[in-house]
C-alpha cells in the first residue's frame, strides 16, 4: 500500500511512543487490538456499526478523527460496554506512560 506523505503519520511505528498519551491515539490503539481479538476485519466491523470501512480504516490509521456517535457505534460493534471499553483505554494507557 502507497500512502501520502501528506496524510500517513505512523502513529503505531512505536508503540511505546511518549505521542501515546492523547485519547484519540489510545483509542485507536484499543479498538485494533479488539478487533484483532475477535478476529474482525474492518469490513465486519463496519458492517456491525453502520459505518463506511474507510472511516474505520481512517481512524485506525490516524488520518481521521471520530465523532462520539461513531465510538458509539464502534463501542458495540466490539461488543463492548462503555466502561470496558474505557477501562481499556486506562490500562493501555498506563501500561504505555
Amino acid at each position: 500500500m502507497t500512502y501520502s506523505p501528506w496524510t500517513y503519520w505512523p502513529i503505531y511505528a512505536n508503540h511505546n511512543s511518549t505521542m501515546r498519551n492523547d485519547l484519540c491515539t489510545i483509542a485507536r490503539f484499543v479498538l485494533k487490538k479488539q478487533r484483532a481479538l475477535l478476529k474482525i476485519s474492518q469490513e465486519d466491523l463496519a458492517d456491525r456499526c453502520q459505518l463506511d470501512r474507510t472511516y474505520i480504516s481512517g481512524f485506525e490509521r490516524g488520518v481521521r478523527n471520530i465523532s462520539l456517535n461513531s465510538l458509539d457505534k464502534i463501542i458495540h460493534g466490539l461488543g463492548l460496554t462503555y466502561e470496558d471499553f474505557f477501562n481499556l483505554c486506562l490500562q493501555d494507557f498506563e501500561e504505555n506512560k
